[in-house]
């Protein structure tokens, strides 16, 4: 009798282990919500540090890291278990944030002190403090890597960075407040959206020049509710979903025309939003409402609403399944066998969680895994079985107490 329920036990936590999910910040509640992406319900909630808001994962998602922004850090902790690793020294009231291409350093807006910080994660050291716009929000990083980008709200600027030299080389004006910034089209393009200008402001990345602006205009909506904040592009980079929020909406924006395609209906201030991993569904997180609503993306209709902590701010895509063979973020392949330089971890174990070892896409349909990674999806495993079968054992032993006492 024990045997085929263990069994069942066992298969039904495996199965749930590996499906992808959907890390979202809740900033009144100091947590962060985790929604698996094939159940679309809330699997864990897990503590954070105060007013956690912008989130993102490492390159091998071994760590994700998070702005606590009223504890004035940025935490790394340990997506399997958690587990606070450590705190790195951010400035005060880091916002936003964005990770180098190298994997290793971190550009953090820091709105009170009107700086941008950059963090060595490695060291845990701050190795530049860049002078920037009145309250700094948005943070973007070219895929080369040479360019960074912070906007700052009360300036109304997009003030470019060279990486190389920590040192500003451009500011260019957008509309007010800007929020957003993505590089887009190979890093030809940028975007920043302005949430009281209402506006989004493409630039050429080669001159600094503007070249379009899109504008939004949701029916029976006042325009001063139409703020464009947060947004994210399809695979192929032909279409922007953009978070319009308290206007509750969400835009598809044609990225070649620059026109607006389509509006959709979103829970209560829409503030940003990340994709599943083949960009087929959208996960939008709705502040004022607290839940997340799921589009799907070929239909453009939400499919789902789930309820998640107060205030839900950011969101960040997390692979658990390995074994798809992708790098989430731009889903293409950095594998040992796909290009030359080996991993540096293959042959040797680490049992150890903290941040500095394996720093490399993890797994490849025609590559081997990471050995590290194996071992701590392995050791998640064995933990979570292990919790259910004493939850099992526990139940089975109250069952045997009440029947003696009712004998």
């Amino acid at each position: 009798m024990k045997l085929p329920i263990l069994t069942t036990c066992a298969a039904l936590m495996c199965s749930t282990a590996l499906a992808d999910e959907i890390w979202v910040t809740n900033e009144k509640d100091d947590t962060i919500s985790v929604i698996d992406i094939e159940t679309l319900e809330v699997v864990r909630t897990i503590d954070t540090g105060e007013r956690p808001r912008g989130i993102t994962f490492s390159k091998d998602f071994s760590v994700v890291y998070i702005c606590a922004s009223d504890s004035d850090s940025v935490q790394v902790m340990d997506p399997e278990t958690g587990e606070i690793l450590h705190d790195l020294p951010s400035g005060e009231d880091p916002e936003q944030f964005v990770l180098h291409p190298d994997n290793r350093h971190l550009y953090i807006a820091n709105e009170d002190d009107a700086i941008t910080t950059v963090v060595d994660t490695e060291t845990r050291t701050v190795i530049a403090q860049i002078d920037v716009g009145i309250e700094p929000e948005g943070m973007a990083v070219s895929p080369d890597g040479k360019i960074a980008i912070t906007t700052s709200e009360t300036t109304n600027m997009a003030h470019w960075i060279d990486t190389e030299t920590q040192e500003l080389f451009a500011n260019t004006l957008v509309d007010s407040r800007p929020r957003h910034a993505e590089f887009v089209k190979d890093g030809t393009e940028l975007w920043v959206s302005s949430e009281i200008g209402g506006t989004i402001t493409v630039f050429d990345v080669a001159t600094q020049t503007e070249k379009g602006k899109i504008e939004f205009e949701v029916a029976n909506m006042h325009p001063d509710r139409v703020q464009p904040v947060g947004f994210e592009f399809t695979n192929d980079d032909t279409h922007a979903y953009v978070a319009l929020g308290p206007s509750n909406h969400v835009a598809v924006v044609n990225a070649e025309t620059y026109e607006v395609e389509d509006y959709i209906l979103v829970g209560r201030r829409v503030w940003h939003m990340d994709f599943n991993a083949d960009r087929s569904q959208v996960f939008t997180t709705n502040g004022v409402s607290g839940d997340v609503t799921v589009i799907d993306v070929a239909s453009r209709k939400p499919i789902k609403s789930i309820k998640v902590g107060r205030f839900p701010w950011g969101a960040a895509f997390r692979p658990t399944n390995y074994t798809n063979g992708e790098d989430h973020e731009k889903h293409t392949c950095r594998c040992r066998v796909c290009h030359p330089r080996p991993c540096p971890c293959l042959g040797r174990w680490r049992t150890s969680r903290r941040l500095g070892a394996c720093r490399h896409p993890v797994f490849c349909q025609q590559g081997r895994a990471c050995p590290d990674h194996v071992e701590r999806r392995h050791a998640a495993l064995r933990r979570a079985l292990g919790a259910e079968i004493r939850h099992l054992l526990r139940v089975r032993d109250r069952g045997r107490r009440l029947r003696g006492a009712g004998a």
